[in-house]
């Protein structure tokens, strides 16, 4: 069976049809102001890379030109007689046209809510939905490399140090983003260093429970090792401890392969040959929905929303999810109330205070926001 699949700007909507079912060929309808070029070569590498056992068209009527759109999907159902239409996008030229089409011959037109598609026989990826919005996948960390039980034990300790005193792992980073001038393979050495009373507090609590080692504080001399590497990488920003948080508190809710963290976005730009990379904290699939999480541990800015709204928008398209979790931002924010509305209008769920919250309390606030 055919599926004429009338082309939007929304690229999911473009190809939800044989993500729900089942078809033989695919034929994308649409005029050169939305289907051109660049939009139709990465439909096409889509449907080409994920489904390699479907045929696949363009056919290009005039635009705002109902006749030319009737006699473009006559020639369509003349050529292939087995059809139905998916209608979810389309411009209003080309719906009319479906709408003539469909009478004339008694053919079924479909349509398909992405936020809530039903029955799906093909799930979407986050790399899937990149491609589809002309962008790649670079490099990430996924739950396969991050989600051992060591680390996940080490992330849970950590965070329960913390918990109650946004302030804990804000000043702790920056003592220990500090060190990283003075760091030798896993050792610290500085020399003239008098430590603050918090800081003595924290780098002693860090040594009670393993993480450094053999630290001394004598002579206005601080002296440490840490534990590993992977615990260093950790403890140097306080944005890295709760960028492991979210990812944990979303890792256990999601299947495997859908959460990634660490995540580096390329997408071309206007100038030939030159790339655009953009980082996401998290990411994590809901459905055929893509979700994209900044995770900011302390000083926060309007920027940040504008930020996540752009990275969002150029790889997830028009159903893409967007979220802020903060360390504090009641305590970080010079204008909250204007920084909260602010943020709803740009469809940003907030998810705020998580320095009081345990790991799971976060993981169920996160998918109760995007649930809504």
């Amino acid at each position: 069976m055919t599926v004429i699949e009338l082309f939007d700007e929304s690229k999911t909507e473009n190809i939800i049809s044989i993500l729900c079912e089942k078809y033989d060929r695919i034929v994308f309808v649409g005029d050169k102001t939305v289907m051109n070029d660049i939009a139709a070569e990465n439909a096409g590498r889509f449907v080409k890379n994920n489904f390699p056992e479907i045929q696949f068209s363009f056919v290009y009527p005039k635009a705002d030109d109902v006749k030319s759109a009737v006699e473009a999907l006559d020639d369509i159902i003349t050529e292939y007689g087995d059809c139905c239409f998916e209608a979810t996008g389309g411009s209003d030229a080309v719906l009319i046209a479906v709408g003539i089409i469909s009478e004339r011959y008694n053919l079924p037109i479909i349509n398909y809510d992405v936020r809530n598609p039903g029955k799906v026989t093909k799930r979407l990826s986050l790399h899937q939905v990149v491609e589809l919005n002309g962008g790649v996948v670079e490099d990430f960390e996924n739950n396969i490399r991050t989600a051992d039980s060591v680390l996940r034990k080490d992330v849970s300790f950590l965070w329960r140090m913390g918990r109650n005193d946004p302030e804990f792992w804000i000043k702790g980073g920056k003592l220990l983003g500090e060190c990283q001038a003075h760091l030798s393979g896993l050792k610290v050495h500085i020399r003239n260093r008098t430590l603050r009373e918090f800081e003595s507090v924290f780098l002693n609590k860090l040594s009670s429970a393993g993480f450094i080692e053999e630290l001394q504080t004598r002579n206005n001399t601080l002296t440490f090792y840490y534990r590993d590497d992977k615990i260093r990488r950790i403890l140097i920003k306080a944005g890295n401890l709760l960028e492991l948080v979210t990812f944990f508190a979303v890792y256990s809710r999601i299947p495997e392969s859908d959460v990634y963290r660490g995540v580096t976005l390329v997408h071309e730009s206007e100038s030939p040959d030159e790339f655009v990379r953009n980082e996401v904290d998290v990411m994590f699939m809901q459905g055929l929905q893509p979700v994209f999480v900044s995770c900011k541990a302390g000083n926060i800015s309007k920027d940040a929303l504008y930020e996540l709204e752009t990275v969002a928008t150029r790889f997830g398209g028009k159903y893409a999810k967007k979220m802020l979790v903060t360390g504090c931002i009641r305590q970080n924010c010079t204008n909250y109330e204007y920084f909260e509305k602010r943020a709803k209008s740009m469809g940003i769920i907030l998810i705020d205070n998580v320095y009081k919250k345990t790991i799971d309390a976060v993981g169920e606030e996160i998918l109760a926001a995007i649930s809504v």
